[in-house]
C-alpha cells in the first residue's frame, strides 16, 4: 500500500474517533471544504474505476496536528499513539526546544515528500503516473 493510501487511513482514524464521522466538523476544524476532506479520505474515482487521493497541503497536516493534538510522527509515518501526550506528561527535558514548530513540521514534511517521490519512480527512473503535492518554504 502506498504512502497516501496509509495517510487517508489515518485521516479516517481521526475522522471516526474525534468527530464520529462528522466530515462537516473535523473540515471547520482543519481550514478545509468537506470536499476537500473527502478527497483526502475517499478519493476521486477515476474513469478506469481507480481511486486518486488527493494530498494535504502542509497547512492542512500542520491544523491537524495543532488543533487535535495529534501525534506528528502517527499522522505522518504510522509510529506511536494517535494523540501526543498533554504537555504535563512530557518529561520536562523533552518540552524543551519546539518539536511541533512550523519550521520542524515542514522539514518532515517535505523529506516525506522526497520520499514519496523516490517511491513513486519508474523502473527506467522517471517519475510515473504518482503526483506529489510540492511544499514551498514559506507558506
Amino acid at each position: 500500500m502506498d504512502y497516501n493510501h496509509l495517510l487517508s487511513k489515518r485521516l479516517k482514524i481521526i475522522l471516526d474517533k474525534c468527530f464520529d464521522g462528522n466530515y462537516s466538523a473535523m473540515s471547520r476544524i482543519i481550514g478545509v471544504s468537506d470536499t476537500g476532506l473527502g478527497s483526502y479520505i475517499r478519493g476521486k474515482k477515476l474513469k478506469d474505476s481507480s481511486i486518486k487521493l488527493s494530498i494535504p497541503s502542509a497547512e492542512v497536516i500542520a491544523n491537524i496536528i495543532n488543533e487535535l493534538e495529534i501525534n506528528p510522527e502517527w499522522i505522518l509515518f504510522g509510529k506511536g499513539e494517535m494523540k501526543r501526550k498533554a504537555r504535563e506528561d512530557v518529561p520536562k527535558e523533552q518540552t524543551t526546544g519546539s518539536e511541533f514548530s512550523p519550521e520542524r513540521l515542514l522539514c518532515i514534511i517535505e523529506s516525506q515528500q522526497k520520499v514519496i517521490e523516490y517511491l513513486s519512480m519508474g523502473v527506467n527512473g522517471t517519475a510515473g503516473n504518482a503526483k506529489t503535492a510540492r511544499v514551498k518554504k514559506g507558506s
